[in-house]
């Protein structure tokens, strides 16, 4: 609690809770008044105040006010702010008139405006430390279910805003005068060394050459090949700390998880994934244990043998891998015990949709059956030999079953539901024993040996009964058989466990029910060690978890979805059962600049641990083959060395952080703390730079990171060192035949064909991506991911990223765009790679377009002409400009607007022949000299004059009309071609063209007001050129177009009422604007359990009867998704049901050759509307020097170049770019200065 400023003062805590907030009423008024005083005030003041600066409403107002007429170049007086504030309904919110001659007639100067914005913005500074001091406190009382280590994070964010808040206006131009001063100092600093270096020295030759060292304040990227690869199956399944089972794929699209992992201590652990990694599609290999366990990865993915870690490629057959011996992990969750017994005997049983039965008479499982189920209290059929449980499919068991998914399983199919992996060890315990007594056996083999066995013809189920006994620490061994079915052979697996330890287990941990007999004869046995698998690892030190099991088989199964995990320390995991791995030139030369030049470097090691990182610096110090250095297998002279590299380094200000998953925040205070603690620092060193994450970050990875950079930058800059941030290239590639690293390497997004056309959002217009290209002076609509509503959203750069195969993606709509195979679309599941969609995936798509930030208005006459011109019209060269239609109030209404768009300067005509009229727009002007009718000039500016019919398309300025206008342009277009008629079974509402240009600008145009059309191609064989149909189905569409569109003449006008009569009597039906049925698995299970709702109580809200789990098998309405997010609680399905998404199904994906390719950086939102579909943006690097490394040999076995290193300058903002070779010495890890002849030394 505060003391008392003065003791003998009582402290009143009511008093004490009145605090006024920190401002001046008379600086905020001088601020004010100055600036009506004097307008060029506001160029002083500009970037030193905002809005939120002014503590009073009335003052916020005011400074809105002056700074939009200030930036309009108009004058700020009272009477035109008075003006501005009617204008917006704002002018009795801050006092009247008479408030604003006040203001200007107490100021008696602008002179002092500075030391006034000063004071305003001093008591905001403490408005926000009181604000935040208040907010830390408060969620220290409220964590909201965050920790410590977050709320800190917080906290240190919101404090560093308030900083850079202070920061403001302080910086900006400076007089060329000082900066010659000092850059004049540093010259002749310069002219003193020898040598060109005028950063910091690598001691690496060619590179301090080309970048004159490292300079302070730059970012450098240094980019190496990816993991090459090493990756399994996307179906490949690993269990997680509540003891569930999830694919990598599901995994990857969490992109978080709590696995185990392997220590060097050979126990298991649980750890956190800090990088997870979609490497395509590539060829892969099943491996097969002798235990039956199985795993398919890439041939580069690496297996612990007992040699140590070995890729898949260097293993053969009869080779002994490492297998966890156990498994102990158990979860949480729990069953009632009648429950865990009936899914016992009841997961083995058929079902069918009418009946369930329990086909086994055991003296001792009869009644434990009956007993589970009266438990329940469910009345059932007391049967001693395989009877009926009833007909009656809906009995609360049927309904049980058919949630869990059980229900209706064939014996090929049987699984065990994924409740089972959650149970703690003496439920699951329970569950096996019952169902080992049902289906399994106890016996002693001929041989003598005990046997607990069991089998079934479901693959699954043998697979997951093994995985559970693994949780017990029981290993058991799958062998597939052959039985006799009826008249035929079928397949069948057995699952054996024959070691007398396992055995014990069983009957300790688990236990044998209904076989009690054979329990004497199994137990109790002598266990033997398999010493010649031990012996290898001797030298570890307790009970190792792991059991090294033999690979019986190694075969290619064909080209598979791969992805992989990268793990902290430890750098591998459990997928399947089996144990599988997850890689130093910027460590050379932050080895030289702490080592030999004795400068401060700060290393975050966010791949390896401190431990790993020295053995790699000792072992390049002291030039010693560093898998010696790791398993201490070393004679007396690498042992000399060694002790001298760890003298020199003990002396180094070398500084690391292991730290896993650092966020820009946290790294950026150490780097800060570590700069108050040793001066100034030589480099900072990351590595690397993907396994940086951002808090809460719900955005895609790519955009992550290009986040990420931005603020490593911004550090290098505050704190003048150079920042050094290792990173991955992209996997592009390696499906190249020259695989040196290029720029466009760098970028995870990918790229878009140059016709692709992109809304600008200022404008309206589309524009081709290609003429986009260096341009930044433009905004773009995007879909914010966090709200799910489209915004406005400013380009930082348009740019080429060179020549690549494309693929045409085409949806249910006819909306089509041409993109590279790693560009991410956003989709149902998150953004996703166009390579990694499918046929009837759903893509979103915007269900509207914004009208533009800038209208450029055209009269309605203009608009409504352009339009019947368009559509009916004969503007060509040579010819008569005319229009023509089977209507006289048609031709009458266009003869009418070309009188009140050009006046006297056209005289129409209108004759009739025989079932057309034709309107003759003839000019009255005298066309000598270049001059011409005054339409044909028109429609010349509009650049559509001299267009053929399948050649139309919509002017351009069109896009940028409010969308009152579009709508009268779209409704006189519409009476031209479109049609409009009602029928018994649906109304037909369509255009017909035969330019496929202009049919996609209509649906572009609809998009405008909210009205999503489809474009479908039909066909014309033998009759001419294709039609393109611009097609409005559904009823909420249809009214739409009625009620905002709407349509001119007698004609069309009684078969729209005829229209909007067929849909008054009918319900809609919603079967296209809706949200994808798997938000039940995302969204609405989760906050159901989370509420406690049952099925049941969902089906009664929604005043639905009860059908079981039909409601969750489909999509979902808006309206409806609105209802179920307010019953469950779901925020996330809210948003959707309220979003500027639809979800429109994909009907094509085809390769469509190479072409030239373009993208854009939007750094806000990172995505963007691009013909009509919401695409990624690129990640744009910003960095001051990019460096690749290339090595030959990593990619051909057979390379000319082994030991050799090609030094890449990309980039380099400050100076030239070149290549250059290195000498790698690949047993110690290390980059030298290349000699030509050195000898080779490889990994």
């Amino acid at each position: 609690m505060q003391e008392p400023a003065y003791p003998d003062v009582p402290f009143d805590r009511a008093v004490e809770s009145l605090k006024t907030p920190p401002f001046s009423r008379e600086a905020e008024q001088s601020v004010l008044g100055g600036l009506m005083l004097s307008n060029e005030a506001w160029i002083s003041i500009a970037d030193m105040l905002t809005e939120l600066d002014f503590h009073l409403p009335e003052h916020q107002i005011l400074f809105r006010a002056i700074k939009s007429l200030s930036e309009e170049s108009n004058p700020c007086d009272p009477v035109t702010l008075s003006e501005w504030l009617q204008r917006h309904n704002q002018l009795n919110a801050i006092g009247g008139g008479t408030y604003l001659g006040l203001l200007a007639g107490n100021t008696p100067s602008a002179a002092n405006i500075m030391a006034y914005a000063e004071i305003v913005r001093e008591r905001s500074i403490l408005r926000q430390l009181v604000r935040v001091g208040t907010t830390i406190a408060d969620s220290a009382f409220n964590t909201q279910g965050r920790n410590s280590v977050q709320l800190l994070d917080n906290a240190e964010k919101m404090v560093f805003e308030i900083a850079e808040l202070g920061a403001r206006g302080q910086r900006g131009f400076v007089k060329i005068d000082k900066v010659l001063t000092e850059t004049l100092n540093r010259i002749d600093l310069l002219s003193q060394q020898e040598g060109t270096i005028t950063g910091i020295p690598t001691t690496f030759t060619d590179f301090d050459k080309l970048t004159s060292g490292l300079q302070r304040s730059d970012l450098i990227i240094v980019a190496g090949r990816p993991s090459m690869g090493k990756c399994i199956a996307s179906d490949s399944q690993i269990v997680l700390a509540d003891g569930s089972l999830a694919t990598i794929a599901e995994i990857y699209q969490r992109q978080k998880a709590q696995l185990l992992t392997l220590g060097q201590d050979h126990q298991f652990y649980l750890t956190h994934p800090i990088d997870f990694i979609d490497d395509g599609i590539k060829p892969v290999f099943r491996v097969t244990t002798q235990l039956g366990r199985s795993i398919e990865t890439t041939l580069t993915h690496p297996f612990l043998t007992i040699q140590g870690w070995r890729t898949l490629s260097d293993i053969s057959v009869g080779q002994k891998i490492a297998v966890p011996r156990k498994i102990k992990v158990f979860g949480n969750e729990t069953l009632k015990t009648c429950q865990i017994k009936l899914l016992a005997y009841l997961i083995t049983e058929e079902t069918t949709n009418s009946q369930l039965r329990l086909t086994h008479s055991h003296s001792q499982i009869q009644p434990d059956f009956i007993e589970a189920v009266e438990q329940l209290q469910i009345e059932m059929p007391a049967c001693h030999n395989p009877a009926a449980m009833g007909q009656n499919a809906q009995n609360p068991i049927t309904l049980w079953l058919e949630e869990l998914g059980l229900w209706g399983k064939k014996a090929h199919s049987q699984f065990i539901p994924p409740i089972i992996f959650k149970l703690p060890a003496q439920q699951m315990g329970l569950f096996l024993n019952r169902l080992f007594a049902k289906e399994g056996w106890a016996c002693v083999l001929a041989s003598g040996q005990a046997q607990l066995g069991y089998c079934s013809v479901s693959e699954k189920l043998i697979r997951q009964i093994q995985h559970l006994l693994l949780r017990f620490g029981i290993i058991a061994n799958i062998k597939k058989r052959t039985i006799k079915d009826k008249n035929s052979l079928s397949k069948a697996w057995q699952l054996d466990m024959t070691d007398t330890r396992a055995i014990q287990i069983f009957i300790d941990k688990i236990g044998i029910f209904t076989k009690e007999q054979q329990e004497p004869a199994i137990s109790n046995r002598t266990y033997q060690t398999n010493n010649e698998v031990l012996k290898p690892i001797a030298q570890v030190k307790g009970d190792s978890e792991i059991y090294w099991d033999e690979i019986k088989t190694i075969e290619p199964t064909g080209f598979k979805q791969v992805y992989d995990l990268t793990i902290p320390d430890t750098h591998n995991f459990v997928a399947n059962d089996v144990c599988v791995h997850n890689t130093s030139f910027a460590m050379n030369i932050a080895e030289h600049v702490a080592v030999e030049k004795q400068i401060p470097v700060a290393v975050f090691s966010m791949e390896m641990s401190d431990e790993q990182l020295a053995m790699r610096l000792i072992s390049s110090l002291a030039n010693v083959n560093l898998q010696s250095v790791r398993t201490g297998k070393l004679n007396d002279d690498e042992w000399n060395k060694i002790t001298n590299a760890i003298s020199q380094l003990e002396q180094a200000p070398l500084f690391i952080d292991q730290t896993p998953a650092l966020n820009p925040t946290d790294l950026r205070a150490r780097v800060r703390r570590l700069a108050r603690e040793q001066g100034q620092l030589g480099l900072v060193v990351i590595d690397y730079l993907q396994l940086m994450q951002v808090p809460d970050s719900k955005d895609n990875r790519t955009n992550e990171v290009s986040e990420i950079s931005r603020s490593l930058k911004s550090l290098a800059k505050e704190l003048n060192v150079p920042v050094m941030a290792l990173s991955q290239l992209n996997r592009s590639l390696e499906q190249r035949s020259d695989r040196r690293p290029k720029m466009s390497d760098l970028r995870e997004s990918g790229c878009l064909a140059g016709d692709s056309l992109v809304t600008c959002a200022d404008t309206g217009i589309q524009v081709p991506i290609r003429d986009l290209v260096g341009r930044n002076d433009f905004t773009v609509w995007g879909l914010n991911t966090q709200t799910m509503l489209l915004e406005r959203a400013q380009v930082s750069r348009a740019f080429c990223t060179g020549i690549k195969p494309v693929f045409r993606l085409t949806t249910r709509l006819g909306r089509t765009i041409r993109a590279t195979g790693n560009h991410k679309f956003y989709t149902a599941k998150g953004w996703q790679r166009l390579d990694e969609l499918k046929k009837n995936d759903y893509l979103a798509l915007p269900r509207r377009i914004p009208a533009p930030k800038t209208i450029t208005p055209k009269t309605d006459a203009e608009l409504a002409l352009l339009g019947h011109l368009i559509g009916d019209g004969c503007t060509l060269p040579r010819h008569a400009i005319q229009y023509t239609t089977r209507e006289k109030d048609l031709a009458e209404l266009v003869a009418q607007l070309a009188v009140e768009v050009f006046g006297s300067f056209i005289a129409p005509r209108i004759n009739a022949e025989r079932n057309w009229f034709q309107v003759y727009l003839a000019s009255t002007r005298q066309h000598t000299h270049g001059v011409r009718s005054v339409i044909s000039e028109w429609l010349d500016r509009l650049g559509i004059w001299g267009l053929r019919s399948y050649e139309k398309r919509v002017p351009r300025p069109v896009f940028q009309q409010s969308n009152e206008a579009i709508a009268t342009f779209v409704r006189h277009l519409w009476v031209t071609d479109g049609c409009i008629r009602s029928n018994k079974i649906h109304p037909n509402v369509y255009y017909a063209t035969s330019s496929q240009l202009l049919a996609l600008d209509i649906q572009s145009l609809l998009l405008r007001l909210g009205i999503n059309a489809r474009v479908k191609t039909v066909p014309q064989p033998n009759k001419g050129r294709d039609q393109h149909h611009v097609i409005l189905s559904g009823q909420p569409d249809i009214l739409r177009f009625a009620n905002l569109v709407g349509t001119v003449g007698e004609y069309k006008t009684k078969s729209l009422a005829q229209v909007r009569d067929f849909f008054i009597a009918r319900v809609a039906n919603t079967n296209r604007d809706i949200i994808p049925k798997m938000v039940w698995q995302q969204y609405v299970k989760p906050a159901m359990r989370k509420r406690g709702i049952t099925q049941r109580q969902l089906y009664a809200e929604l005043g639905m009867a009860y059908a079981g789990t039909a409601l969750f098998n489909q999509n979902l309405s808006r309206e409806r998704a609105a209802r179920i997010a307010k019953i469950v609680g779901s925020n996330q399905l809210n948003q959707l049901a309220q979003s500027d998404i639809y979800w429109d199904r994909i009907v094509a994906i085809e390769p469509t050759g190479e072409e030239e390719v373009f993208d854009l950086t939007v750094p806000t939102v990172h995505n963007f509307i691009v013909n009509n579909l919401t695409v990624s943006n690129s990640i744009e690097q910003d960095s001051d020097l990019i460096v690749f490394i290339y090595r030959d040999e990593v990619y051909n076995d057979n390379s000319p170049n082994k030991g050799i290193a090609e030094i890449i300058i990309a980039k380099q903002r400050n100076g030239p770019i070149g290549t250059f070779l290195m000498t790698f010495r690949g047993n110690t890890t290390k980059f030298e200065n290349h000699i030509s002849n050195d000898s080779y030394f490889g990994e």
